[in-house]
């Protein structure tokens, strides 16, 4: 998805949208309705950098702050965690 946008632009958010547009064609409904909640939960909480400025380090603090906060199900933390690291 980062291919498809202008280069000179590469907000998280119209990242997502391109590569939402292309997993829709590949996932089930409530698949790709989780993937795109889990991404714009992300969003949210970065403030919609530019995706060259997204670290493996702040991927880490948002895992850490959905740990400390809702206390998740292992599996739920990995999916979010794959969710979101498709985008990339």
């Amino acid at each position: 998805a980062h291919e498809l946008v202008d280069p000179s632009y590469f907000n998280l958010s119209l990242v997502s949208k391109k590569f939402l547009e292309e997993e829709k064609m590949n996932l089930a409904k409530a698949s790709l309705r989780r993937k795109q909640n889990h991404i714009e939960q992300f969003i949210k909480w970065t403030g919609n950098p530019d995706i060259t400025k997204v670290s493996k380090m702040i991927m880490g603090e948002y895992i850490n702050s959905i740990k400390m906060t809702r206390k998740p199900a292992y599996d739920t933390l990995r999916n979010i965690f794959a969710d979101i690291s498709y985008l990339f």
